[in-house]
């Protein structure tokens, strides 16, 4: 990573400790605040991370109603009325 250049993009820059990962691979927490939207995807770039998924609406619906059909077999009434989990 190289902080010179993030901060150049301004804002402000914080890292935290390097640990391991459970692959054993160094990790380490970065956050850039208060930079320009333009420079997101710069900014992504230089910390070395992975974009965040967007879903799109086919698959954000295909989730809705799997997670729907799992609640609804959840949590179904008994006999008497209440529900049980």
């Amino acid at each position: 990573m190289n902080k010179s250049r993030l901060v150049k993009l301004g804002g402000t820059l914080w890292q935290g400790d390097i640990s391991l990962g459970a692959s054993g691979r160094r990790l380490q927490d970065t956050w850039v605040r208060g930079i320009r939207p333009e420079a997101y995807e710069l900014a992504i770039r230089l910390v070395g991370a992975k974009r965040r998924r967007v879903m799109s609406p086919a698959q954000r619906a295909a989730l809705e109603k799997a997670t729907m059909a799992s609640l609804r077999f959840r949590f179904t009434p008994a006999q008497d009325g209440n529900y049980t989990a």
